[in-house]
């Protein structure tokens, strides 16, 4: 109930991953998902780093895998 120096709460994204256009109405994940995380892949865009890869090329095929199964995986 009260402030404590240096400590911080998780609270976690309202969002998941796979929503990349962070669309709110039902169906969340949809076609348009998967096209803006194209779009961003495409142009290099730090959002298209799926799995947070630090080798170069930092986006690659691995991101697009890694967006495949969190979109098939769903958000809660």
């Amino acid at each position: 109930g009260g402030t404590v120096a240096n400590f911080a709460q998780y609270v976690g994204c309202p969002n998941c991953y796979a929503n990349c256009d962070n669309s709110t109405q039902s169906p969340r994940l949809n076609v348009l998902d998967f096209l803006c995380f194209l779009n961003k892949f495409a142009a290099a865009d730090p959002y298209a780093n799926c799995d947070q890869s630090s080798t170069t090329p930092a986006i690659n095929v691995l991101d697009f895998t890694c967006f495949l199964n969190k979109f098939a995986a769903g958000c809660p």
